[in-house]
């Protein structure tokens, strides 16, 4: 059972946004599973991947009940991307 938790935790650590549209959503609000700096690790849009090259900051989470959590950040999401952030601390 160690291990599963393990994974839990790492997964809550991990937020994989997926946009199959061709359209760019500003400030788009997302539950986040923990309070804390969340981190760019991917953005398959960034030009060297081929994409438009929509930038994405790192993002703080945001106190306040949202889709039954209780932080939530705001990013901007690229068209036709994959985005993960990382939870830094």
């Amino acid at each position: 059972m160690r291990n599963l938790s393990s994974v839990r935790q790492f997964f809550n650590q991990i937020i994989a946004i997926h946009n199959f549209s061709p359209t760019i959503y500003h400030n788009y609000q997302l539950p986040a599973p923990r309070a804390g700096e969340w981190k760019l690790i991917l953005n398959s849009d960034d030009i060297a991947y081929g994409g438009s090259g929509v930038v994405i900051e790192d993002c703080y989470s945001v106190s306040g009940e949202f889709c039954g959590f209780s932080q939530s950040l705001f990013v901007d999401i690229p068209p036709l991307a994959t985005v993960l952030l990382e939870l830094i601390n």
